[in-house]
């Protein structure tokens, strides 16, 4: 069956519509790093945040238990050009977050390629990306 009324596909269009745009505020509400449940020891993100001429990068890791380990954060021009590396040690204690590393680069979000590489207890995981608002 398919719906040929005007009335109905436009309703159809503002619905869809609705959810992208709750979609894109979900991933701008500027969360903090998850944890993979109510017991994951730790979780980290990437926070990135575009202003007027520049975007704003900031590396953030939250434990549940006391942990340390290290980091590399790294962030690629596109298309060559800048790349900043930065890495180290951490130790965050119960319930805390910290920020790992941040960098305020000119440009916009799409000129660049933000990997933050995270090392706890010998095991090495990549953190994911989000739109901070």
């Amino acid at each position: 069956m398919f719906i040929r009324s005007p009335i109905v596909l436009g309703v159809l269009g503002l619905f869809l519509t609705a959810c992208a745009m709750a979609e894109i505020a979900g991933a701008r509400s500027g969360r903090s790093p998850s944890l993979s449940g109510p017991n994951a020891p730790w979780g980290c993100v990437i926070d990135v945040a575009e202003r007027p001429g520049s975007v704003i990068f900031d590396a953030r890791i939250v434990a549940n238990a006391p942990i340390t380990g290290s980091y590399v954060l790294q962030i690629k021009e596109i298309g060559g050009g800048a790349t900043v590396d930065q890495l180290g040690d951490f130790n965050v204690g119960r319930g805390q977050a910290q920020s790992l590393g941040t960098a305020d680069l000119g440009g916009s979000m799409g000129d660049y390629d933000a990997t933050l590489i995270v090392t706890v207890a010998g095991k090495v995981t990549t953190c994911p990306t989000q739109i901070a608002p």
